[in-house]
């Protein structure tokens, strides 16, 4: 069974945004451009992302 924490996922979660938005910044600022590949990789990254953190959150 996958360990699983409903509240500490969507703690995670915010987290991971919080990560993505950065990520957007530092794009912007060293690129000065997103493109549409940028943001396909942020939707399937902040899912997994989160869950690390979940993860990580769960066993300390």
């Amino acid at each position: 069974m996958i360990p699983f924490d409903k509240a500490i996922f969507a703690d995670s979660l915010k987290h991971a945004v919080i990560l993505a938005g950065i990520g957007f910044l530092v794009i912007q600022l060293i690129w000065g451009e997103i493109i549409i590949d940028d943001l396909i990789g942020m939707f399937f990254a902040i899912p997994l992302i989160a869950y690390m953190i979940h993860i990580i959150r769960l066993f300390k």
